[in-house]
């Protein structure tokens, strides 16, 4: 019922905005707002000169993420992947996780049950319960922090496009990105005003159905919005039949406001709001590869939410850029198990909540044509408010409250040498945190430290049409609060906080070169990286006086990785001068060492290597793609491996007429029985098909 008034509403919301703006509309004439002018204001004139019309030349693309300014990819010294909106549906997935895991090589920790953490180098994962600022891969939407590591929770059909950078980003970004970022870049309103209505039906009794509308308002204001429901019911695997209590729920609300009062003005309001329940299966007794108990109950909610505001400003004919921002962020994690002797699921549960309100204060100087500034201030407020029941009556959570108080000091200079034929950026960022944690079991206690992470690059173009790159940088984790300050006990242990623990840290050393014709780019990196300081729990450390058994943090993990990746993307059609499209893209991923500097082993969740590719053909009004997916053999935990496997997604759509797209999608095509997580089978293979109209 809750869903259906949700949905009730925003398409009441949608259906009202439309009727305002066509009354605007009627009576004015519309210009086009600025593409991407929500970003930035009014681009600069170099801005101007670098837009490109073949897409093929992928260093070319102009991309915010590596230095928080407009840049061309070829400009900046670290390889960044953009996933653009258009290859995402290629996909067929339907949440940003799966399409990620299709696109980007890095460790996918997928479960049933809407669990889908960014994983986008090594082992290195994003936080999915919350304190994502603990995480290894830091998630980004429009610039700033989504609240969550979840990717799971962020439906594709919002996403302009996804930025990824692979490797040490804390200069800019601060704690959580040792492995990477990852940047959701939204929608923006732009041009003529379209409404969009979706409908999907699939294998498991999928369900799906969404309403989008954009578009400009007039010449000063543009708008986005976007609902959706989606239900699932549970799937079957190859092996092991229904993998029952997997069934999922969804309703999605996003959207933005976008306004722009002069040529040197822009403001943004954002907002998204997800009601996600999803549940996720038990094997009989625990006992992995049997078959799946048809009577479990529990399930999750993962709902989410959030609102922000983004100002852009030029002055003194764009030597200075101001980019002040705002947000609040809502991220809920709860699990409702029902293992306890009480009938009623809810009776047994633990629930999350986690809070944050920041700013963003970024300026940009550029004085000197060959030379750029950027310097800015961030301020958080992340309170994670926890609440458990046991058999009914209230419990200890497994967490404790915890608060975060993080201000942040960063700035980089972009240097250009001999015509633009080098580049070199270098950075810094101080930040100082201030943690607290409190429990029923003792007092609130604090504990505060500082720390500065640098970076520098340099990228040295060869010809017009090939360049090297070079890159040192380190990168931080924070530690939690709870293993710098807590005395927690509750019913799965008792954890004593360390406040000596020290940030976890890497230094990463790269070095690639990119070839970008009109028909190919291709390139490869080495990556060599180091970590130290890594936060390992030490069960039953020692016995206190009465008789209680601790479990303690220390900082005594170290590991070493030598990582190649390597991509091509060939526009074949191009190049054969072929009146069809014919595109091939592959990313390779080869983890030569691995190592747990203390034991000599091979880290777990690391494959020896990893595919990801795919080809795409079209012509006139149809088009397929067929993506290939191949993990290799990798350490699941101690006991644990698994073997090699792969899997296949076709998706093909075809235009009826301009307005009436219908779309069919297969998953795991050749019916493969695989696991990202060791004791999780995904499902087999299984079908979608929807249409897509445009009015």
């Amino acid at each position: 019922m809750k869903i259906i008034k949700f949905f009730l509403i925003a398409v009441t919301i949608m259906l009202s905005a439309n009727t305002i703006f066509a009354g605007i509309l009627a009576a004015q004439d519309i210009t086009a707002v600025e593409e991407n002018a929500v970003e930035s204001a009014e681009p600069s004139k170099k801005d101007k000169e670098i837009k490109i019309d073949n897409k093929a030349l992928k260093l070319n693309t102009i991309v915010i993420t590596g230095t928080r300014t407009k840049e061309r990819q070829k400009d900046v010294p670290m390889m960044i992947d953009v996933i653009t909106s258009e290859e995402i549906e290629a996909t067929g997935a339907s949440t940003l996780g799966d399409a990620v895991a299709q696109k980007v090589t890095g460790h996918y920790h997928r479960y049933p049950g809407m669990s889908q953490p960014a994983g986008i180098m090594a082992n290195f994962t994003a936080d999915e319960h919350g304190d994502d600022i603990c995480g290894d891969v830091l998630v980004l939407v429009d610039g700033h922090r989504l609240g969550t590591g979840n990717i799971g929770k962020v439906p594709p059909e919002i996403i302009e496009r996804v930025e990824v950078i692979k490797g040490p980003a804390s200069a800019l970004y601060g704690s959580a990105a040792i492995g990477g970022v990852i940047n959701i870049i939204t929608k923006k309103g732009k041009g003529k005003i379209v409404n969009t209505i979706n409908g999907e039906a699939g294998s498991f009794d999928y369900l799906s159905t969404a309403l989008a509308s954009e578009g400009n308002i007039n010449n000063y204001m543009s708008y986005f919005i976007f609902a959706s429901l989606m239900k699932v019911g549970d799937y079957k695997t190859k092996n092991y039949s229904t993998a029952y209590n997997t069934n999922e729920k969804q309703a999605q609300l996003w959207g933005n406001l976008s306004f722009y009062p002069s040529d040197n003005q822009s403001l943004r309001i954002g907002f998204s709001y997800a009601d996600i329940e999803s549940h996720y299966p038990n094997w009989q007794s625990y006992e992995k590869h049997t078959y799946y108990d048809e009577d479990t109950k529990q399930y999750s909610d993962k709902s989410r939410g959030h609102v922000d505001a983004e100002y852009n400003t030029i002055f003194f004919d764009d030597k200075l850029r101001w980019k002040p921002s705002a947000y609040f962020l809502w991220d809920k994690n709860s699990w409702y198990d029902g293992s306890y002797p009480s009938e009623k699921v809810e009776d047994d549960a633990t629930i999350y909540n986690d809070y944050t309100v920041g700013t963003d204060q970024q300026f940009t100087l550029s004085l000197l044509p060959w030379n750029k500034i950027v310097i800015g201030y961030t301020f958080e407020l992340l309170k994670k408010k926890g609440e458990a029941r046991q058999d009914g009556k209230e419990s200890e959570p497994f967490t404790p409250d915890l608060q975060y108080i993080t201000n942040g000091v960063y700035a980089q200079e972009s240097i250009e040498l001999f015509d633009n034929s080098v580049n070199i950026v270098l950075g810094a960022r101080y930040d100082r945190f201030d943690l607290s944690s409190k429990s029923e079991s003792y007092d609130k206690n604090e504990k505060s430290y500082d720390n500065i992470t640098p970076r520098g690059g340099i990228v040295y173009k060869i010809t017009d049409f090939a360049r090297l790159r070079a890159n040192v940088g380190q990168a931080f984790k924070t530690p939690s609060a709870d293993q710098l300050t807590a005395e927690h006990r509750h019913i799965y242990g008792n954890y004593m906080g360390n406040p000596n623990l020290k940030p976890e840290k890497s230094t990463t050393y790269d070095g690639g070169f990119d070839i970008y014709l009109n028909f190919l780019s291709t390139g490869a990196t080495f990556s060599k990286i180091k970590t130290k300081d890594r936060i390992v729990t030490i069960y039953n450390a020692y016995t206190d006086g009465e008789g209680t058994v601790w479990n303690v943090y220390d900082n005594i993990g170290k590991s070493e990785m030598e990582i190649i990746d390597c991509y091509i993307d060939w526009s074949i059609g191009s190049m054969l001068s072929l009146p069809v499209i014919l595109d091939l893209s592959t990313n390779l991923t080869i983890n030569r060492k691995y190592e747990n500097s203390n034991t000599g082993k091979d880290l777990p969740f690391i494959a020896d290597r990893e595919i990801k590719s795919g080809i795409t053909a079209g012509y006139k009004k149809s088009g397929i793609t067929l993506s290939h997916t191949y993990i290799g053999h990798e350490l699941r935990d101690n006991t644990h491996e698994n073997p090699s496997f792969y899997f296949f997604t076709l998706t093909s759509k075809y235009d009826i007429s301009p307005s009436l797209t219908a779309e069919i999608a297969i998953y795991n095509l050749t019916n493969e029985s695989y696991e990202w997580v060791y004791g999780y089978p995904m499902p087999e293979r299984n079908y979608k098909i929807g249409l897509t109209g445009k009015f």
